[in-house]
This record gives structure tokens, sequence and C-alpha cells, in this order.
């Protein structure tokens, strides 16, 4: 039984956003019907997807500068003044909406976030982002230069196809907005998902459009290794020599650096460890049963010694209770970067890190 301190989900507003379309969505909207009307020109179907979908300020911008080219094919004359009026307010749209920082209220928003350092944080800037943003908005948000902001995004975009109240029975989230959504991910990241972690967002449940999870992936990633609670990618295997913790993929080994694993009050191991080796480096991840953030870290294979560790965000930062899983894989890349890739019982993220340094470069979370 899950204990959340994420509170009513009915707190998750999506109203609609504020400054510059008060003025010119109006004006265009009203002067785009009149034209219709003149000529008989029937407006665009809505898309099954609502309004985060169809009716984006990107599209309709797009679809009245093309309606008012062709008003202006079909008919010069005494309406020319009037179109030419038209014409400049869709541009003026367009202009003002291009560039999403131009509103005062989204570019401090997003500046907190730059500054927030605590994972459990982001959760309530980024609701106050989407509900200052609105539903039009997130398109815009969708385009913005910090991948982070833009993968989370694409998400809310997933999440406002679901109820926001819980049901007699679980939601099953629509799985083209989720194949989009992965879509965009690899587009934004640059790199594809584990098979796996693929396949458990495909196959999300949803209580509430606060509450997606992850379902199961066709083949479990993680078995049980030798030692103790202890639990790993099946590729994988973990072992002690006295109170030194090895971490062997195939012919690759390493000893872990104790700073960095987490053992219970007898001493024993109480953590779960993945990870990949390249040809100087392995990358190491020690995390939890339970979602919480947790250390991600880069030991010199020739020295053995720690060049960095950092903090994977996580999909949780409440109370639990109750029997919980978490799956971790650990994807280098061609380009100095290295992603974690995590699933927990309530949830699933993404965190990617400069392989130089661990700085942290884009991170989403199911439950921001």
């Amino acid at each position: 039984m899950l204990v959340s301190e994420k509170g009513d989900p009915e707190n998750r507003p999506v109203p609609p956003g504020t400054g510059w379309e008060e003025v010119w969505e109006p004006a265009a909207h009203h002067a785009e019907e009149q034209l219709r009307a003149s000529i008989g020109v029937s407006p665009p179907a809505a898309s099954k997807y609502g309004p985060c979908d169809s009716h984006s300020l990107r599209s309709r911008q797009l679809v009245r500068l093309s309606f008012v080219g062709l008003v202006m094919e079909c008919s010069l004359g005494r309406q020319l003044m009037k179109m030419t009026a038209i014409l400049i307010a869709c541009l003026a749209t367009g202009l003002v909406s291009a560039d999403g920082d131009d509103d005062a209220k989204i570019k401090e928003i997003v500046k907190r976030l730059g500054d927030t350092r605590y994972p459990n944080l982001y959760p309530e800037v980024y609701r106050l982002l989407f509900a200052t943003a609105g539903v039009n908005g997130l398109a815009r948000l969708q385009a913005h230069h910090d991948d982070s902001i833009a993968v989370q995004s694409a998400w809310e975009a997933v999440t406002l196809t679901e109820p926001v109240k819980d049901g007699d029975t679980v939601y099953r989230p629509n799985t083209q907005k989720l194949n989009w959504f992965l879509g965009f991910l690899e587009g934004r990241a640059r790199l594809s998902p584990p098979d796996w972690w693929r396949e458990a967002v495909l196959d999300a449940r949803a209580n509430r459009r606060s509450y997606i999870y992850p379902g199961e992936p066709k083949s479990l990633p993680y078995r049980r290794s030798e030692i103790g609670w202890v639990s790993c990618p099946k590729n994988a295997s973990v072992k002690t020599t006295g109170h030194a913790v090895f971490y062997r993929v195939g012919a690759d080994i390493i000893k872990i650096p104790e700073e960095i694993l987490e053992r219970c009050d007898s001493g024993e191991l109480c953590c779960n460890l993945s990870g990949c080796f390249t040809d100087k480096h392995c990358f190491i991840a020690v995390h939890n049963d339970f979602g919480y953030p947790h250390k991600i870290a880069c030991i010199e294979r020739s020295s053995r010694k720690l060049v960095w560790k950092s903090t994977v965000c996580g999909c949780w930062w409440g109370m639990v209770s109750g029997q919980h899983r978490s799956w971790v894989s650990v994807v280098p890349t061609d380009d100095e970067r290295v992603f974690v890739f995590g699933t927990a019982t309530i949830g699933f993220y993404l965190h990617g890190f400069r392989a130089t340094d661990g700085k942290s470069l884009v991170h989403f979370s199911s439950n921001y």
C-alpha cells in the first residue's frame, strides 16, 4: 500500500495561459471565424487527444497562416485590407509565441527549476510551471532549449490523457501517446532506452493522472545475487572477498569503493548494483527497491579509484510501505555521456550525466 505525500490529485490544475494570448488569441480567432463563414470553409477537426495536441499555440498559428494564404489567393479586391490586418495579427501571434521564454512568469519558474538542487523539490516547481503555461503552452515547453523541461513537458501531455480522479478500475494510458513520448525522448536525449525500460513504459498503468506506474517488461532484467538481499542485472554478478565487494559483467570485473555502498546496521550489504564497463571506466549505480534518489559513480579501471559520484533523481521521495522492487540500467554513449534508466513499483525515471565529471545533463521522472 502506497502512502503518498503528493497531496490531492485535484491540486494539479491546468488553467488557460496568461499574457499575450489574452489579447491576440481572441482577436485572431474571431477574425478567422468571420473569414471562414464568408467563403464557406469549415474549421479543422479536433484531435482525439484534445487541446494539448491539436490546439497548441504553434498548431493554431500555422493553421491560421495557411488559411490566410488561401483566402488571399481566392479573394483580393475589397477584402484585401481586411485580410492584411488578419495576416498581421497572425504573424504577430506567431512571433510572440515562437519564443516561450518571453513570458516573464515562465522565465521565473524556469530559473527556479535551474536553481533546484534536491529531486524532491522538482514536483512542486513543475506543477507551477505547467499550471502557468496552461495546456496550450505545453507545445512551447516541448521545444524549450533545456532537455529536462522539454522531456518533462512531453510526459505532461501524456498524463493529460488520463482522468484526474481515481476510477473503479485501473486505467491504461494510450499506447499511441506513450509511443510518441518514447520517440520524443529518444530525439531529445539522442539515444534509445533499453528494451526492458521501453516495454515497461508501454505497458504502463494509471490509477489517476498523477499516478502512472510501469507495467511488466517481456523479460525481467534483474536477479538475486549471491549476496543476501543484493540484486543485479541478469548478465552481471556481485561477490565479496572478505569485506571487499566486486561487480562483474562477463570478463570485466571491478572492486566497488566502500564509500558508495550502503550497508545495514549489521554490516551486510543492503543495496542493489547495476553498472557498465567502457575501455577506461566502470559506471556503477547503487540503488534501493523503492525508487528513491540514489548514487551513480565513475571508477577508473586501471587504478580502481573513484573519479566522481552523483545523485540520480529517482521517481519517489515520500513514504512507502509494502513490497517494492526497482530495476536500473546504466547506458554509456559515444559522446561522453552516461544515462541511468530506472523503474520502481511506483514510477520510472531517466537521468543523463556527463561521463567525464558527473555533471547532470537531463533528467525525467514520471512523478515530477
